[in-house]
């Protein structure tokens, strides 16, 4: 991962339809916030597009089909738009906190954050 060996590694999560793409999340005020892979690993490219500079990756998750990511962040959940190349907060009512820890449920396409003090909360997204 070239230019962010001083970062923290906070999370990594494999794409469950092509193992071979992987996705790296960064904390402490690291600039770069996501790295990806889409070669198992032999090249990186920032994937932190438009993602703020205050919302560090603590956690992520890639839906089963492997067409949306989900990053839980020091600010709530940030959903990528990979043909866009942009982050969109996932509102749904969710506190601005931090997110440790989400969880896919594909049978109901429903998206589990847990989070820093506000409790766990689910939300239902469109497929």
């Amino acid at each position: 991962l070239t230019g962010v060996r001083w970062f923290n590694i906070a999370s990594v999560a494999i794409d469950p339809v092509h193992s071979e793409h992987i996705y790296v999340g960064f904390t402490n005020g690291a600039f770069t916030k996501l790295m990806f892979t889409n070669d198992g690993g032999k090249n990186w490219s920032d994937f932190t597009f438009d993602l703020p500079r205050f919302a560090d990756v603590d956690c992520m998750i890639s839906d089963h089909e492997g067409k949306r990511l989900f990053v839980g962040t020091h600010s709530g959940v940030w959903q990528l738009d990979t043909a866009l190349k942009k982050w969109t907060p996932l509102d749904a009512g969710l506190p601005s906190v931090m997110i440790s820890d989400l969880e896919w449920r594909a049978d109901t396409h429903e998206l589990f954050a847990a989070t820093h003090g506000c409790g766990l909360w689910k939300i239902r997204l469109e497929e």
